[in-house]
């Protein structure tokens, strides 16, 4: 990790912003330049200040500019305070709220792990324009990688739940030999070595966490997709009916087994059966 400070850098040096106030420390060019040469895959910006406001967000228009693949992260009192606003400016990945050092390992963490420079605030629209359309939507997360905590888990669960996707599937991580979330799982200790490859496969997590066990793991990530299923035939009942009901038909025993768990038992974490792929076709639920 790399704190490139830009007042401290050329300090002696003066530029006079747009509304007439003077800063000191290194230029647009100057800032760019050291973008490039550190090349992170997260960039964090200190915001203490409401008046710091509109120097921060230029550094993060630069960030973005130099590479649209860097996340970035602003912290600080100003942010703290006014996150919605902070985030209102899409070069804005995230907001930091309070304490910012152990917030952003844990971003630079599953940033280096997940790689999916994603900007969850244009999912939305883009999933109302497919089913304008008449596309079925189906998404996909993987939850359970670490430094994560049950409430991230949980804030994941929540967007996908109101994100208006016809389909929504949950997954927990595997970590694949040769995966970097293998070797940061081995170099962790999170993994005892030498591992036993027949029992990687998906949906059965091999390490636990401080924040939650594998099998405690399984067991939320498999109820969030029942409370997906019970939500939807709230929601959509008619559709729901019908897709149950063409599911039934061409599969009765495994949809009467989903049926139960969904909707009386639940899935313990001790059934270790694999996923059951997906066959019915992508249809708007309407």
């Amino acid at each position: 990790m790399s704190i490139l400070d830009c007042v401290v850098a050329a300090f002696a040096r003066l530029h006079r912003l747009p509304d007439g106030r003077l800063r000191h420390g290194l230029d647009t060019e100057g800032i760019v330049k050291e973008i490039s040469r550190l090349r992170p895959h997260l960039a964090g910006v200190s915001n203490l200040f409401s008046a710091q406001s509109q120097a921060a967000h230029e550094v993060c228009r630069l960030v973005k500019e130099t590479d649209p693949a860097i996340v970035t992260v602003m912290g600080g009192a100003h942010p703290s305070g006014v996150p919605e606003e902070v985030l209102a400016d899409l070069r804005v990945d995230y907001v930091v709220q309070g304490e910012a050092e152990s917030a952003m390992l844990r971003l630079a963490t599953l940033d280096r792990l997940i790689r999916k420079p994603l900007d969850l605030r244009k999912v939305p629209p883009l999933v109302r324009a497919a089913r304008k359309l008449g596309m079925g939507v189906s998404t996909f997360f993987v939850v359970g990688f670490p430094g994560e905590t049950r409430a991230d888990i949980e804030k994941t669960f929540n967007y996908a739940m109101n994100l208006g996707a016809d389909h929504v599937h949950f997954f927990t991580a595997t970590q694949y030999p040769g995966a970097d979330l293998f070797r940061q799982c081995v170099e962790m200790g999170l993994m005892k070595t030498p591992v036993d490859y027949t029992q990687l496969r998906v949906g059965r997590p091999m390490f636990d966490t401080a924040e939650w066990t594998a099998d405690e793991l399984v067991e939320i990530t498999r109820e969030a997709q029942a409370r997906f299923y019970r939500q939807t035939a709230v929601r959509r009942p008619v559709r729901f009916a019908v897709t149950v009901a063409r599911k039934f038909v061409r599969e009765p025993r495994l949809t009467a087994r989903k049926a139960w768990r969904t909707l009386f038992a639940g899935e313990t974490a001790a059934d270790t059966r694999e996923p059951e792929p997906i066959s019915e076709p992508l249809r708007p639920l309407r």
